[in-house]
């Protein structure tokens, strides 16, 4: 990474899905497009939004979270001692599944090593 200013901008929190990586999820969920096609869906999505951070001239950009649902259960998923209860309105109508510690925490892997490589290759 090249040297960055004294007050570098990034962004922070998720990109809002374009309509077509929604229906991608939605079709992949009922069986008519492949993971490999969802994932390619993924991937554009993430160089859309690098694409716009590097227009609008971002610092640190990001890869806008478009793979996550949520932002605390990526993460619950990948480390053990979290339980999940179902779900739980957050705001609005809007309900996530979110997660209680029941045990121990431990992780055995990187969750964002893929992710962090597309976005740097781009």
């Amino acid at each position: 990474m090249s040297e960055l200013p004294i007050l570098p901008t990034t962004v922070i929190g998720s990109y809002p899905r374009p309509k077509w990586l929604k229906e991608a999820i939605r079709l992949n969920k009922a069986g008519k497009i492949s993971t490999e096609d969802l994932n390619e869906a993924f991937n554009d999505a993430v160089i859309t939004v690098l694409n716009d951070h590097k227009k609008a001239g971002i610092d640190v950009p990001t890869d806008g979270e478009v793979r996550r649902d949520e932002m605390v259960e990526f993460f619950a998923e990948r480390i053990k001692g979290f339980r999940f209860y179902g779900p739980v309105r957050v705001w609005g109508t809007a309900y996530y599944r979110k997660p209680s510690v029941v045990g121990k925490l431990e992780y055995n892997m990187p969750m964002l090593v893929d992710e962090f490589n597309f976005a740097n290759h781009q």
